[in-house]
C-alpha cells in the first residue's frame, strides 16, 4: 500500500475544507451563488474504475480504490456531497456539505493538519487551520463552514443544497448570476472595459478601416458581456460516466432570465428544422449540420462586420500588384461586392440551414456540403464573373458550366490539377475534382472522386423541413486515423486505429446543441473506445519517453 497517497488524499480533504474562507451569515436567509456536487465517493470510484479499466489502466482502478477506503474512513461513501457558495447579498458564506457515519473518524483522519477539534456551543466543533473552520453533524451529515454563525440555522433537506446535480452528474456545477451582487458583476464589467479600452490604444494607425472594424468589434464584445451578466440566469456543467452507453458526456447548460431577449434568442433554437437532412451521411467519418433562426439584432450588427469586411477586401484589391489593370481590379471589387450581396441578404433571411459530411472511401476522401441561400441566381453570377477574372491566369484549369442536372440544381465542375509533390494527391489523386449545384435558394458543394454522385445522392436524401438538433457533429475516430495512418508514417496511429476498429462501433466523438426551457444544453460524448485509445495513446507515448 503507498501510504503517501493516504497521506495526500487527507492533505486534499483538508485543503477543501479550508477553501471555506470568508465570513458569513446563516444559510437559511441566503442565496446561492454557486453549487459544486460530487454524485457520491462510491459512484465516482465506480467510474473512475470503469473509465481506468476501459484506458487500459485497471491496476491503477484497484490502486485507487483501495486508498479511497483508507482516505474516506467514517464518511458515508453510497451518498451525495458537495459546496454552496451563498450570499446574504453584500458577502459570500461558503458552506460545505459531507455525509457522515462516525464523525469521530472522519476527525482523526484530519488531525495531523488540523488538530484535534475544540467543541463549542450549539454542537458546533472548532478546527484550527490556516483559518479556524466550524463544523456541526446533523442527522447523518456535517456541515462545514467559516463561522459559527453560518452553522446557526441549517436547512431541514441538507441535499437540496445540491439541487438534484447528484441525480444527473457525477461532478456537477452550477453558478446561479443573478445572485451574485450586482457590485461583482459590476466590477467584473468594468474589469472587461479596461481590458477593452488597452486593446483600442494598439489598434492599427496605418490602417483606418481596419482600425475602424476592430474598434466596433472590441465595442460589441464590451455589450455582450453586459448582456450575458445582465440576464444569464444560470450556468450548469456537468460531467457522467454512463456505463450503460459506454461512454463520458460533458454537459453545459445555459439558461437566461424569463421574458430577457437573451431568452427570446435561445427559444429560438426550439423546433428547429432542415431542408438539408441528405447532407448528413449515414456512416460518414464526419457529419455536421447547423440549422435554426437568427435574431433581428444579430442580424444587424452581422451586417455591420461584413461591411467592415467588404471594406477591406476592397482596399487589398486595390493594392494587389498581382492584378494586372485597372479593370481587373474594378471587376474584382464587383465580384467581391456580389459575393457580400449575396451574404447579406442570406442573413437578412433571418434563417441559417446547411449539413455536410466527410466520406472516407479506403484512401479516397469526398466532402460534401449543402446549404441555403437567399438567391442562388446571385450567387451563380457571381461564380461566372469570378471565372471570367480568373481566365486571364494562364494556369486556370477552367471550369465547365451545366455539367449536369438533378432536382432543379445546375451543377458546374472543374478539374484542378495536384502539383506531385502534394500530400492530397493521396487523398484526391492528380486531380481535385469540384462540383457547386446551384439552385433556386441552395447552394452546395463537392470535392473529391465522384462528387458529383455523391451530391445526387445526398440531394435525394434530404427531406423537406426534417426536425433536428440546432448544432451536431459526429467524428468517426476510427476512419479518421485509419486514413491519416494510410497516408502517413506514423505507426502509432495504425494501432490506434486497430483499438478503435475492435469497439463495437463505440468509436465517435458527438457534439450536438438541443433546445431546454429558457437555454439550450451543449454535449461533448466521448465513447468508450474513445476513452480506451486514449489510454493507448498515453501507454505508447510513456513508452517512448
Amino acid at each position: 500500500m503507498n501510504y503517501s497517497w493516504i497521506f495526500v488524499g487527507r492533505r486534499l480533504l483538508a485543503a477543501v475544507v479550508g477553501v471555506l474562507a470568508v465570513t458569513g451569515m446563516a444559510c437559511g436567509q441566503n442565496k446561492p451563488i454557486a453549487v459544486v456536487s460530487l454524485a457520491s465517493v462510491d459512484g465516482l470510484l465506480n467510474d473512475v474504475s470503469y473509465v481506468a479499466k476501459a484506458a487500459g489502466y485497471g491496476d491503477f482502478a484497484t490502486q485507487i480504490s483501495q486508498q479511497a477506503t483508507m482516505m474516506t474512513n467514517g464518511i458515508d461513501r453510497s451518498r451525495p456531497l458537495g459546496l454552496a457558495l451563498l450570499t446574504d447579498g453584500d458577502q459570500f458564506i461558503p458552506l460545505g456539505l459531507v455525509p457522515v457515519k462516525d464523525l469521530a473518524a472522519v476527525l482523526r483522519g484530519l488531525e495531523m493538519q488540523l488538530g484535534k477539534p475544540q467543541p463549542m456551543d450549539d454542537g458546533i466543533l472548532e478546527l484550527q487551520g490556516p483559518r479556524p473552520i466550524y463544523l456541526k453533524e446533523n442527522n447523518g451529515w456535517c456541515f462545514v463552514g467559516q463561522t459559527p454563525g453560518s452553522l446557526r440555522k441549517l436547512p431541514e433537506n441538507p441535499a437540496g443544497l445540491l439541487e438534484g446535480l447528484n441525480e444527473t452528474f457525477d461532478i456537477g456545477i452550477r453558478v446561479h448570476v443573478q445572485n451574485i451582487p450586482q457590485a461583482y458583476r459590476d466590477i467584473a464589467i468594468n474589469q472587461i472595459k479596461v481590458g477593452i479600452e488597452d486593446q483600442l490604444e494598439n489598434l492599427p494607425e496605418d490602417d483606418a478601416d481596419a482600425a475602424v472594424l476592430q474598434r466596433e468589434m472590441l465595442k460589441n464584445q464590451v455589450r455582450q458581456w453586459e448582456t450575458l451578466l445582465s440576464e444569464t440566469d444560470q450556468l450548469t456543467f456537468g460531467i457522467n460516466i454512463d456505463q450503460a452507453a459506454g461512454g463520458a458526456f460533458l454537459d453545459t447548460i445555459f439558461t437566461a432570465v424569463t421574458g430577457t431577449g437573451t431568452a427570446r434568442k435561445l427559444a429560438m433554437m426550439q423546433d428547429s428544422r432542415t431542408n438539408f437532412s441528405g447532407f448528413s451521411v449515414d456512416g460518414a467519418a464526419i457529419t455536421m449540420n447547423l440549422s435554426g433562426r437568427i435574431a433581428d439584432d444579430d442580424i444587424e450588427q452581422a451586417k455591420t462586420t461584413l461591411a467592415g469586411l467588404k471594406k477591406q477586401a476592397a482596399k487589398q484589391i486595390e493594392n494587389d500588384a498581382d492584378l494586372p489593370d485597372e479593370a481587373s481590379k474594378q471587376a474584382a471589387i464587383k465580384l467581391i461586392d456580389g459575393f457580400f450581396a449575396v451574404i447579406e441578404e442570406t442573413l437578412a433571411t433571418g434563417k441559417m440551414d446547411g449539413a455536410g459530411s466527410a466520406i472516407i472511401n479506403g484512401t479516397d476522401l469526398t466532402l460534401v456540403y449543402g446549404t441555403h441561400v437567399a438567391s442562388g441566381d446571385k450567387l451563380e453570377a457571381s461564380l461566372k464573373e469570378l471565372v471570367e477574372l480568373a481566365k486571364k491566369d494562364p494556369n486556370f484549369p477552367g471550369i465547365k458550366f451545366n455539367a449536369a442536372q438533378h432536382n432543379g440544381l445546375r451543377f458546374h465542375a472543374m478539374q484542378i490539377p495536384i502539383p506531385e509533390e502534394e500530400e492530397a494527391r493521396k487523398l484526391f489523386g492528380d486531380k481535385l475534382n469540384v462540383a457547386i449545384g446551384v439552385g433556386e435558394d441552395q447552394v452546395c458543394v463537392g470535392i473529391g472522386n465522384d462528387c458529383v454522385k455523391y451530391l445526387r445522392t445526398c440531394i435525394d436524401g434530404c427531406t423537406k423541413q426534417k426536425r433536428t438538433d440546432p448544432f451536431h457533429t459526429n467524428v468517426c475516430l476510427s476512419q479518421v486515423l485509419r486514413l491519416a495512418a494510410s497516408i502517413g508514417e506514423e505507426e502509432s496511429l495504425d494501432s490506434i486505429a486497430k483499438v478503435l476498429e475492435n469497439c463495437g462501433g463505440k468509436d465517435n466523438v458527438v457534439i450536438s446543441a438541443k433546445p431546454v426551457s429558457d437555454g439550450a444544453m451543449y454535449r461533448i460524448e466521448i465513447q468508450e473506445g474513445v476513452i480506451e485509445a486514449i489510454g493507448n495513446a498515453a501507454g505508447q507515448r510513456a513508452a517512448v519517453q
